[in-house]
């Protein structure tokens, strides 16, 4: 590979976002479960992480989920919020 070739993962989720992109722009009338599955082959370019603990929590009155390394600074915490409602509504 070289310096600029896009690696075989950037590729794929590259090649996945017009994949998708494609599909909504050929339906503009794609209702919420549809969207719902279209965007559920996201996960298809992740992998599980390895090494990490994973504790069901409550955080503001919220259900959460805790992702701790088994290694690695643990006095820190990054705040995720799935952004799924940003892209479409009812």
């Amino acid at each position: 590979m070289t310096a600029n070739m896009p690696s075989q993962e950037s590729q794929f989720l590259a090649d996945l976002y017009e994949s998708m992109s494609e599909r909504m722009a050929a339906n503009p009338d794609m209702g919420v479960d549809g969207i719902r599955a279209l965007l559920e082959t996201v996960h298809l370019a992740t992998a599980e992480p390895t090494e990490v603990t994973y504790e069901e929590i409550e955080a503001g009155g919220r259900p959460a989920m805790l992702c701790k390394p088994t290694s690695g600074v643990l006095d820190r915490i990054i705040l995720y919020c799935h952004g799924g409602g940003f892209v479409a509504s009812a």
